[in-house]
């Protein structure tokens, strides 16, 4: 509709009005058809006009005037006349606006219903145009109460251009970029620069080293430093003149501690120097380096001093020990005097010097480091040697020595075993029974082949002999002799006989004198003890022979009980029995822990008896160096039979190798 004219009166003769433009006829057509008209009317074909007849597809040219867009309707507004608009019909034509503004249109009236109002936009506010407070009507996110949204736009949520949005910082200014549009159309922004921190707004004071804290675009416009006269430039200066500033002026300073402003050496980042001679009144304006008012302070000497020093033991130079000097030297606190260059008493360390200064050298260690020894061996010899290793132990558990034929005594001087004396061990020896040596019961007798050891026709008769005291060498021993028992009427008792070696302690050197008379008890030794009889299941045997360790036998060695001797000894024909014997020792190696001592006996073609470490290992140890002797006895239980000893042009006797000179 058009307000700023009247509506035309209508005529009878007149169509009425239609939904946007009027009905046909030549008055209301619009100009290019209405010259069409006319023309077809008064001149028919003739063209109307400058614009000519109709437009090339049929359809009516756009409008002019907003006349021409006039639906006739009051309620949906007055139409525009635009056809530059893309927003447009096809008529150029653009709808109108509410004419009541959100209160209620009455159409057949063509007015606005007073006291009715609207709320077109939904936010529970009614458009201020018509009496409510909804700002505007058609945003929604606009009304009185909504939260103001700081934002840049300019977008007013309450429609309070006042509002700005939050103040983050709480320091009563909301952030520069928040912002509502005025009413002219312009921009209200906040103006806190900073709205993180409540100490930057246009209130705030600017001083030093804040950055913009007003928020003016300028800095540091209220400086808060004070700076001090600084004459000597040496970064300290005095009270009585001050700038305020910040940054230090030339010739200022920000510390106001200077006790001397005309020497730059002096103030309280220096060092006290110890430069106070002696006799010199100390002067604070002279000597106060760090203006503390005190001079030469921590001073314990004066610099570049010297003086002895080192105590007395070091003085007499007894080992390492040595007097010594020392320095006046510089330290962060002032002047001390520095390490003596003495060499002062300490704990014995293992070095082969004197550490403490005693006169001896490595004396709380086994010996004096690497250094060689002398001394007696373990067997007593002068002239042995042995070397002390790097950790002050000796390298060898003994003095030692080479063997030679001095040391050859079965005694180990080379700290490395006995057998290396055998080089030197090349002697040898016999030792044979005498008479002087022996001792018997009954009668002996010595015939030109024949030694006697026992002839009786008593019963239970028994002797027994020994030999001379002998060292035993490092070689074999060999004991040779041989035996000849003779019998003569009916006898129905045993006989036997023993052969012994035993260590050459205190007497006795026999056994008892009777029955029992043998090798003695209770001796290092062993005995090979042989008897005849008959076996009690009638079997005949020559002889039965077994060794015995004598510190652990039970009786005297021959005592036998067997009921009937052999036939040869038994009977009313007189018979002779001779066996030889010969038994070899071999000594014990002393350089072992274990007992290598070997026996080997053997009577004549009767049998052997062995033991040694590849047989039954001996119940005894031989050694040599050790002294021994040894012996024969025997004995018989017949009235008439005679046992003896004999050796066919000698005595019973042992040959000894590798002895010692």
């Amino acid at each position: 509709m058009i307000h700023d004219r009247p509506e035309p009166e209508h005529t009878a003769s007149e169509e009425p009005k239609r939904h946007g433009r009027h009905a046909p006829g030549p008055q209301n057509l619009p100009p290019p058809w209405r010259c069409a008209a006319l023309a077809l009317g008064l001149l028919g074909m003739l063209a109307c006009g400058d614009d000519g007849g109709f437009t090339p597809d049929g359809a009516p040219p756009p409008c002019v005037t907003a006349e021409d867009c006039d639906d006739g309707v009051y309620c949906n507004g007055s139409e525009v006349c635009d056809p530059s608009s893309a927003a447009a019909n096809a008529d150029g034509c653009l709808p109108g606006a509410d004419p009541c503004a959100g209160s209620e249109c009455d159409e057949a009236s063509g007015t606005c219903v007073e006291g009715t109002c609207q709320d077109r936009d939904g936010d529970g506010r009614q458009d201020a145009a018509c009496g409510g407070d909804d700002c505007d009507d058609d945003d929604p996110d606009r009304y009185p109460g909504n939260v103001e949204v700081c934002d840049s736009a300019g977008h007013d949520e309450d429609c309070d251009p006042n509002t700005l949005g939050s103040d983050m910082d709480m320091d009563g200014y909301v952030d520069e970029a928040c912002c509502n549009l005025r009413s002219d159309g312009a921009l209200r922004c906040g103006a806190d620069c900073d709205d993180a921190s409540a100490d930057i707004n246009p209130e705030s004071v600017d001083s030093c080293g804040g950055g913009d804290q007003d928020c003016d675009g300028d800095i540091d416009e209220e400086p808060d430093l004070v700076f001090y006269r600084d004459l000597d430039g040496d970064g300290y200066g005095v009270p009585d003149d001050t700038v305020m500033a910040c940054g230090a002026p030339s010739g200022y300073a920000l510390v106001a501690t200077d006790c001397n402003d005309m020497v730059a050496a002096q103030n309280p980042g220096e060092r006290e120097l110890c430069d106070l001679e002696v006799g010199e009144t100390p002067d604070p304006l002279l000597h106060d380096q760090d203006c503390d008012g005190a001079v030469d302070e921590g001073c314990g000497c004066t610099l570049g001093a010297r003086r002895d020093c080192g105590s007395a033991t070091a003085m007499t130079g007894v080992g390492r020990c040595r007097p010594g000097v020392q320095d006046c030297i510089d330290m962060p606190a002032g002047t001390e005097w520095g390490s003596c260059s003495s060499i002062e008493p300490r704990d014995e360390l293992c070095n082969g010097e004197d550490d403490d200064c005693d006169g001896s050298a490595d004396e709380t260690f086994q010996c004096v480091r690497n250094t060689l020894a002398t001394g007696a061996t373990p067997c007593g010899t002068s002239g042995g040697t042995r070397q002390c290793g790097s950790d002050c132990s000796w390298e060898e558990p003994a003095f030692g020595r080479p063997e030679d034929a001095a040391t050859c005594n079965y005694c180990d001087d080379t700290a490395g075993g006995v057998n290396q004396e055998l080089p030197y061990a090349t002697s040898d020896r016999m030792v044979a029974i005498t008479a002087s040596g022996r001792a018997i019961e009954g009668v002996a007798e010595e015939g030109a082949d024949t030694y006697s050891l026992i002839r009786s026709d008593q019963p239970n008769a028994a002797g027994a002999i020994t030999s001379p005291a002998f060292t035993m060498g490092h070689g074999t021993a060999t004991i040779t002799t041989s035996l000849r028992a003779n019998r003569g009427t009916a006898s129905n008792v045993g006989d036997g006989w023993a052969l012994y070696l035993i260590e050459d302690s205190a007497p006795p050197y026999m056994g008892n004198i009777g029955r029992d008379l043998g090798a003695p008890l209770g001796k290092n030794g062993f005995a090979i003890e042989w008897v005849f009889y008959r076996r009690s299941d009638g079997s005949q045997t020559e002889n039965t022979g077994y060794f015995r360790h004598l510190r652990t036998g039970l009786s005297d060695p021959i005592i036998d009980t067997a009921a009937n001797l052999l036939p040869r000894l038994n009977g009313t024909v007189s018979t002779t029995v001779t066996q030889a014997v010969t038994v070899t020792i071999t000594p014990d190696d002393m350089a072992t822990a274990a007992n290598e001592t070997t026996v080997r006996a053997i009577v004549g073609s009767s049998g052997t008896l062995d033991c040694g470490p590849t047989s039954t290992p001996c119940p005894f140890r031989v050694t040599p160096g050790d002294r021994y002797r040894f012996g024969l006895s025997a004995g018989t239980g017949s009235w008439t039979a005679s046992i003896w000893w004999s050796i066919f042009g000698g005595a019973p006797a042992i040959q000894l190798t590798d002895l010692c000179p």
